[in-house]
């Protein structure tokens, strides 16, 4: 199975984060125990524990934004065939093989004993979607 490049990096780093988040939550319920007997240290054990869980969730949401905005857009190869007798021209998904001004399958519209000769290949653009923002009036 191939790993994504970074993915080794992102389960270390989402590892630190569920440490520090489990340190935090226990500093925040020490606080919290200790506060009949010492407030003031237990208000410093409850600042440390709020604030660490604090980091940890604004650091995961800012994992999750950028996960989603770093999308990986893969173009798609395309190969033009032609027939050699009727010159009809088809377009189709690029097959393991495919070179241009080879020979591959027989067409499909006058069913010739020639092959097709692939003409060209070439990569189309992928589509992207512009994200609008709708306000309400």
């Amino acid at each position: 199975m191939a790993r994504k490049p970074g993915s080794l990096f992102i389960s270390i780093y989402l590892m630190v984060l569920g440490i520090l988040l489990v340190v935090s939550a226990s500093m925040f319920v020490i606080g919290i125990r200790g506060m009949a007997t010492e407030p003031t240290q237990s208000t410093v054990y409850m600042l440390v524990g709020t604030s660490g869980i604090a980091i940890t969730l604004y650091s995961l949401r800012q994992v999750q934004s950028r996960s989603k905005s770093l999308k990986v857009q893969v173009a798609k190869v395309v190969t033009v065939l032609e027939c050699n007798s009727c010159h009809n021209k088809v377009t189709r998904n690029f097959k393991e093989g495919d070179y241009v001004y080879g020979t591959v399958e027989v067409c499909t519209n006058c069913n010739s004993a020639t092959s097709m000769t692939v003409m060209s290949i070439f990569s189309e653009k992928p589509t992207t979607q512009k994200l609008t923002t709708q306000f309400p009036a």
